[in-house]
């Protein structure tokens, strides 16, 4: 076989060793750049994810912060009304609309029950669910009571609408540092879905926000949203909920196919941010940048063939005339002349032109 393929034309063997010559390192360095172009894109697929989990997490803790801080305002200033229900009511009346962002308000005393309460006109409540209740069994107000610390659920029923909705409290200290109630507020989970809104990219790209329990917040699958569906179970959720942020591959049950995502935690809440782009569109990217580069390579290549064709015409043309004018004179008993070689052969073609012109001559 190896004997075979040495004993074909020398036209051949120069086209066979130039593929050769232009194919190897034409293949070598499209592994090196196909294997490049996907360390690139994790690497920079990586870093954009990350960054937009921390860009989405900052205004989110921002958000809550901010709740906190004109709950805490309130807290501060009800103490003078806080053993008057008439007057009370009457503040919370008067403060709920200038707060801004809260679906509801209720001051409850240390005994649990509800002396005070304000739901926002647009929210849809229960009548009966905002008579003078107690709430000895929230948790969000045993915290409060327990710690004199504020403290924020995760999501849960509204005790007004029975809808998704996020508690925070506050708690009410005295004059004499003893804690006289709690002050219960609802946020609108409505400006956390805006914000998580702001995060697309990609064709399938979103973002989603899950509480400290794993249940989801806000999520572009708005049924998820009203069942407050729990995604505790998924790996990426579980480092989320232990405060961990970074890059983590996962399969999605919501787009049923494997998702690269950036996660990040919201300081001050337990909560976690997801943003999970299909890995397919990952792969597309790279295979885009890959396959642009393969056609330059293929046009290299061809055009590689066409000048070793013409390369190897110009070496093996003088050869064979020379070898063609030798077969005529050995048929003719060396009778006959063979021809000056142009000046435009190769030198050692013109060399061994000479020297066969000299050597009949001689003869």
């Amino acid at each position: 076989m190896f004997q075979h393929i040495l004993s074909q034309p020398v036209s051949r063997l120069l086209i066979i060793a130039m593929l050769i010559v232009a194919v190897l390192p034409i293949s070598l360095m499209a592994i090196h750049l196909k294997q490049t172009a996907w360390d690139n894109s994790w690497r920079e697929i990586r870093e954009k994810h990350a960054l937009l989990a921390d860009n989405l997490s900052a205004p989110i803790e921002i958000y809550v912060e901010d709740r906190f801080n004109n709950l805490s305002l309130v807290a501060e200033t009800i103490v003078p009304f806080a053993d008057e229900p008439k007057p009370l009511q009457e503040y919370i009346n008067r403060v709920f609309n200038k707060l801004g962002n809260f679906a509801s308000i209720s001051y409850v005393n240390v005994s649990g029950r509800m002396l005070a309460h304000k739901v926002a006109s647009d929210v849809e409540y229960i009548s009966e669910a905002v008579t003078p209740r107690l709430f000895t069994s929230e948790k969000c107000f045993l915290f409060v009571k327990q710690t004199e610390t504020r403290y924020i659920s995760g999501i849960k029923p509204s005790p007004y609408t029975i809808k998704p909705s996020i508690i925070m409290g506050e708690p009410v200290v005295g004059k004499n540092g003893q804690l006289q109630g709690v002050l219960l507020a609802e946020i609108r989970i409505s400006v956390i879905e805006k914000l998580r809104q702001g995060i697309q990219f990609g064709n399938k790209g979103h973002s989603a926000i899950v509480d400290q329990n794993g249940r989801v917040i806000a999520h572009p699958n708005k049924d998820w949203m009203e069942e407050m569906k729990n995604l505790s179970d998924w790996p990426i959720v579980q480092k989320m909920k232990v405060g961990k942020k970074g890059v983590t591959e996962f399969y999605s049950t919501f787009m049923k196919e494997d998702m690269v995502a950036g996660f990040s935690a919201v300081k001050g809440t337990g909560w976690g941010v997801m943003v999970p782009q299909p890995k397919s569109e990952v792969v597309a990217q790279v295979n885009q940048f890959t396959n642009s580069n393969f056609i330059w390579a293929g046009f290299g290549l061809l055009l590689a063939l066409v000048i070793g064709t013409y390369i190897s015409r110009w070496v093996t043309q003088p050869i064979n005339k020379l070898a063609q004018a030798s077969q005529e004179l050995l048929d003719n008993n060396l009778q006959g002349e063979i021809g000056f070689p142009a000046k435009t052969e190769p030198q050692e073609a013109r060399q061994l032109g000479y020297a066969l012109k000299s050597l009949v001559r001689s003869l």
